[in-house]
């Protein structure tokens, strides 16, 4: 699943409102809505044999992961008759209201985004030697196709059942893995899709179904050497490795590539706790997890169709994630197309931007629009909710 499409995903919440747990789907903010943020929220349920879902409750991969009662990406009102006014009327009237709030709220957006690009980790990656040849055999992909940095299922299950148990490994439950590859790859700086690999070759889906790496199996793989770093004492140089990989994520041009950032960089600061061992400079700690993740679902909400040149040449000069931003914003436009002609003209202006990929982004563009139409009601909530954790402590 073509998971950066996160504006598509997040009303998928409206299907696990009564849902006690928010256990992954998704990579987005699916799960239970009530007082309790994901954060907080329990994030373990049985999983069966093989399951490779993350275990940050933050960060989740598929659509229709059964464990949160979600429904397709599409599901909502079908584009026929009455239902078809009603769900267009609705989508306009949505982008009114979510211009006027990127009106009001853009000068905070701005300034916390640019205070958090200067936090260590989280600075904008370079895009200067590209890793995609690197990566594209070695990665999983989320179509099924395992790569060479394939992890069996016998140790993926150990690492998170029970939760953390990776944390407690000995040097026999990474025997025989070879990590070399995360040290070769400190020579790129980021990651192209579209350059190499399944997505390149993919055509005619939806931009949510388009094929991405399965970043699940980066993350695992950043654990165990974060665990073969402490056994081998040089956790400082583990840590080297696995943020540079988290960085390498991140320049993918998705969200969820930035997600995965964010949740490797969690592991590190979980693992050193665990270990009894101060965080090392740059740690990530928890309250900038949660800016760096609003700021991340917030940025693309300001490219709207009906966002003022304005504040969109604003908004899009000051994100830390402009990458993803461009390309979510698209992959949202271009779903909504067939209830909102007019967004294909933003689509093109979209393009005009000197986006990071510009293969990934014309893809994503130009995919074919949703058949049916979800509410609108959740992306509202939402945008409000990662807004206000950003711009003036939460009132504005």
């Amino acid at each position: 699943m073509f998971a950066m499409l996160a504006g598509l995903l997040w009303w998928l919440r409206s299907g696990a409102e009564n849902d006690p747990v928010a256990s992954p789907g998704p990579l987005t903010q699916v799960g239970a809505r009530s007082t309790t943020t994901l954060d907080d929220a329990p994030a373990v349920r049985a999983r069966a044999p093989g399951d490779t879902r993350p275990d940050d409750p933050t960060v989740a991969f598929r659509p229709r992961d059964v464990a949160l009662g979600g429904a397709a990406v599409d599901s909502g009102l079908e584009r026929t008759g009455d239902a078809a006014k009603e769900g267009d009327a609705a989508v306009e009237a949505w982008f009114a209201r979510n211009a006027a709030l990127a009106e009001k709220t853009v000068d905070g957006y701005c300034e916390a985004s640019q205070r958090l690009a200067k936090t260590p980790g989280l600075e904008p990656p370079t895009r200067e030697r590209d890793a995609s040849s690197f990566l594209a055999g070695r990665a999983d992909w989320e179509d099924g196709h395992t790569g060479l940095l394939h992890l069996p299922a016998s140790l993926t299950d150990r690492m998170s059942q029970p939760p953390g148990a990776w944390m407690r490994f000995g040097l026999s439950d990474y025997a025989g893995l070879d990590f070399a590859w995360m040290r070769e790859l400190l020579a790129f700086d980021h990651w192209t899709l579209m350059s190499a690999g399944p997505l390149r070759d993919g055509r005619d889906l939806p931009a949510f179904e388009q094929i991405i790496p399965n970043f699940v199996t980066m993350m695992q793989w950043a654990k165990l050497r974060l665990v073969k770093g402490f056994h081998e004492r040089d956790l400082a140089r583990a840590s080297l490795e696995v943020r540079h990989l988290a960085t390498i994520c991140a320049s993918t041009s998705t969200l969820v590539g930035e997600m995965v950032r964010l949740s490797m960089l969690t592991s590190e600061r979980e693992f050193f706790e665990a270990q009894g061992l101060p965080p090392l400079d740059g740690s990530l700690t928890p309250q900038t997890k949660q800016q760096a993740r609003s700021e991340g679902f917030a940025a693309h909400h300001f490219l709207m169709t009906g966002v003022s040149a304005a504040v969109k040449k604003k908004a899009l000069a000051c994100s830390r994630t402009r990458c993803a931003a461009l390309t979510e914003a698209a992959s949202l436009l271009s779903g909504l197309r067939g209830a909102v002609p007019r967004v294909r003209e933003d689509l093109e202006w979209l393009k005009e931007q000197q986006p990071c990929e510009p293969a990934l982004l014309e893809r994503v563009a130009t995919s074919p629009p949703l058949s049916s139409l979800p509410p609108v009601a959740s992306m509202e909530r939402e945008f409000e909710q990662h807004i206000r954790e950003m711009v003036d402590g939460g009132s504005f």
